[in-house]
């Protein structure tokens, strides 16, 4: 990654941020890809939504902790207990 060109975007943003670069970001993007963040047993469901349906959809289910969105709100991926 061409760090030059994120690290103004990265200033611009609002709050913290941090550049992760070489093996930590590598690692944090295995472990998106593999959903390491859902609990051994669970399923993964992986729930179509419209950006708008987000808050109902999020303020519906329990507190598990186990999801993620996606694709500017339009998908969850969804740790459901089996």
């Amino acid at each position: 990654m061409n760090t030059a060109r994120a690290r103004p975007a990265l200033a611009a943003g609002a709050g913290v941020t941090t550049l992760l670069e070489g093996v930590i970001e590598q690692g944090v993007w295995n472990a998106a890809r593999d959903c390491v963040w859902v609990l051994a047993g669970s399923l993964l469901l992986k729930v179509p939504l419209t950006p708008l349906s987000v808050s109902a959809f999020a303020a519906a289910q329990p507190d598990t902790g186990s999801r993620g969105y996606s694709v500017g709100g339009k998908v969850c991926l969804l740790g459901w207990p089996a």
